[in-house]
């Protein structure tokens, strides 16, 4: 293969987009090009040239004119400038007006050539092949540049997952630390007072037969408070729910909601608690784990108690044409400031001097039931005071 086929066979792969409105120029400019193995595609004005680009039209280089109807090439390269997608396509003018303005304004607008007219066939070839080539370059800088954006953005996501996971460990592991703390505080409390009397009894061996049975019924007693709290404290660590454990079957909501309301009811009336239900829900079957659930309402119900003491609480359901919303509320002093999501972490107690007991699990566990669930569960502090917690369920089409 000759120098010349192989040049031709080079070209065959490169499209160019000569716009120019008069046609005797147009046609001899095509002749040239496609003699040469170029592959050409013609444009009147600047607007069909764009019109050709958002096409999806991509070529390898752009031959226009300066001055035509409809669009000029100096308005068509402003608006080529504003699509970071064309910035690799060399656009070289070609015109018989012999104006250093409009040249200087061309190269202003970043035309990567200027021809005036009358041209040799040897000039444009010469400087549509230079700008073929840096086309190519351009074209190769941009796949690169945007691949190692691409990189970049997935390290970047990669680095912020991590960093989120990380601080999820981090607020766990002090989480947990705080429950460890918490609860060799209430351990030290009965091991003190079985401490003292033991080391009475020792340094004072003369007691009479009633202050000594006193004093070892005193241990028992304490004895026992551990043992509880031994066993409250492993029955926590263990209660945490298995997703695999989640059996969603249909459900009467009706039927449901009654057995929550009136165990809910029956406790607030012997908490001297005001206790409302509101179903505004027209949902007549869901498909949840009718346990699971029970125990999640049930958490946030003993919450409510727990921390708003004196208080009304309201349970109350609705549902849009996607959601099925489930709340809880209650009227006492609210979620400290900022920890509306933190109170979900395992382990997870308030900072706050509040004498209230609790193993830091309920919370956690009820959303991860209701994640099991494919739903969502959030706590706001309400603006009139209080707290409330919103479930989100899905709705299927055989939840109606």
């Amino acid at each position: 293969m000759n120098k010349i086929e192989s040049t031709s066979t080079e070209n065959e792969k490169t499209l160019i987009i000569i716009v120019e409105d008069d046609e005797m120029t147009q046609i001899m400019t095509k002749t040239i090009l496609e003699m040469s193995g170029y592959r050409v595609i013609s444009a009147y004005n600047g607007l069909e040239c764009l019109n050709l680009l958002n096409s999806k039209v991509i070529p390898s280089v752009i031959l226009m004119d300066v001055m035509m109807p409809v669009m000029n090439g100096l308005e068509c390269l402003r608006q080529l400038k504003t699509n970071s997608e064309f910035d690799y396509i060399p656009i070289i003018f070609l015109t018989a007006i012999n104006d250093l303005d409009i040249i200087k304004e061309c190269f202003d607008l970043e035309a990567t050539d200027f021809i005036l007219k009358p041209f040799k066939n040897i000039e444009i070839l010469a400087r549509i092949g230079a700008a073929a080539k840096l086309s190519k370059k351009n074209l190769d800088l941009k796949q690169k540049k945007d691949f190692f954006e691409k990189q970049n953005k997935e390290i970047t996501n990669k680095i912020y997952t991590y960093e989120t996971q990380n601080n999820e460990l981090k607020r766990i592991d002090e989480a947990k630390d705080n429950f460890i703390s918490a609860v060799t505080h209430d351990f030290k409390t009965p091991l003190t007072g079985i401490r003292s009397i033991s080391e009475m009894m020792m340094y004072n061996p003369i007691y009479d037969k009633k202050s000594t049975n006193e004093n070892l019924n005193f241990i028992i007693s304490q004895v026992d408070i551990l043992n509880r709290m031994i066993h409250v404290t492993l029955q926590s660590l263990k209660k945490i729910p298995d997703i695999s454990q989640i059996k969603p079957c249909r459900i009467n909501v009706k039927t449901f909601l009654g057995k929550i309301s009136n165990d809910c009811t029956l406790i607030s009336q012997s908490k001297n608690i005001q206790f409302e239900f509101h179903n505004l829900s027209d949902i007549e079957e869901l498909e949840i784990d009718e346990d699971k659930m029970y125990e999640v309402l049930s958490n946030l119900f003993s919450n409510s108690i727990k921390y708003g003491k004196n208080s009304t609480i309201t349970l109350k359901t609705f549902n849009d044409d996607q959601i099925y919303f489930i709340s809880i509320e209650d009227t006492g002093d609210g979620i400290p400031p900022g920890e509306e999501d933190v109170i979900f972490t395992k382990f997870y107690r308030s900072d706050d001097d509040s004498p209230i007991d609790g193993d830091g699990l309920g919370l956690y566990i009820s959303k991860k039931i209701i994640l099991a669930h494919n739903g969502n569960i959030k706590a706001i502090n309400k603006p009139s005071g209080g707290a409330q917690f919103i479930i989100s369920l899905p709705l299927k089409e055989k939840n109606i």
